[in-house]
């Protein structure tokens, strides 16, 4: 029993020594049938029994054959009994004796079945359910990361497939329904309205001068609206309209009668 304690102590991974002898069992098959309250405090002092300490004062009592009651007039290291439930469940706690009236809780173990073992202290469980929670975590992460795909269009998504010989399945997308396209997503505009800011407040713009004008230097409004206004307007008085002179053209051609038909019709008006 000492060589597997040994060995249990070397494989235990742990910050605390303590944490090795919650690592240990031990049973008796001779005494299971018959384990009761009475007994189960001798049945825990076998010296193979890796729990039991035979240099406490329990060991002491036992060899001069004294009462239990004895315990309390003693200093030092003693087994006592704690609850018990006939036949399944024992609990035996370990603590230090400093007064009659006064001793401090070392440990506790508990029978279960014929089978000891240690119960854990409160900095254990803490330990194991951060070490179990932090473990879960980093697995998870490490599985998401794996999913993570990211697009200059779409940004960063996610791309979940199920496992190979998996029978989950993913419901398919309806082939014949068409999603509108639109002219950009809303990382895109947001995205292209942050880069043309930045640059336009990095480069501003600056007017080009009229005689550096590519195609030459332009008039104003007013002069461009002059000419229209001079066709638009009425002949005065005092510039009667000036009558279209017309050559003479040879006489006895068709171009000649109408011309003359022309102006006849022109005098009448």
């Amino acid at each position: 029993m000492n060589a597997s304690k040994q060995n249990n102590v070397s494989s235990a991974v742990s910050l605390n020594p303590k944490d090795t002898d919650l690592l240990l069992s031990w049973s008796d098959a001779i005494w299971v049938p018959h384990l009761t309250s009475a007994n189960v405090m001798e049945y825990f002092a076998q010296p193979s029994n890796p729990f039991y300490d035979p240099q406490c004062n329990n060991e002491i009592i036992r060899m001069q054959r004294q009462s239990l009651d004895q315990l309390k007039n003693m200093v030092g290291i003693e087994y006592e009994l704690a609850h018990a439930q006939d036949p399944i469940l024992y609990i035996i706690k370990r603590q230090q004796r400093i007064s009659p009236t006064d001793a401090i809780t070392l440990a506790h173990y508990y029978i279960l079945a014929g089978t000891v073992y240690q119960a854990p202290d409160l900095w254990s469980v803490i330990n194991s359910r951060l070490l179990n929670t932090s473990h879960f975590l980093f697995t998870a992460q490490a599985e998401l990361n794996s999913f993570v795909r990211f697009h200059p269009a779409n940004g960063y998504h996610w791309e979940i497939k199920p496992p190979t010989g998996s029978k989950i399945s993913f419901v398919p997308m309806d082939a014949t329904r068409k999603e509108p396209e639109e002219a950009g997503t809303q990382f895109q505009r947001k995205n292209v309205d942050g880069i043309l800011g930045a640059l336009t407040q990095r480069f501003p713009f600056k007017p080009m001068p009229a005689s550096q004008h590519p195609f030459g230097p332009r008039g104003t409004v007013a002069a461009e609206q002059q000419p229209a206004a001079n066709v638009s307007a009425p002949p005065t008085s005092a510039q009667p309209p000036s009558e279209t002179t017309v050559a003479p053209l040879p006489a006895g051609s068709d171009r000649a009668q109408n011309h003359q038909l022309f102006n006849a019709v022109k005098n009448s008006r």
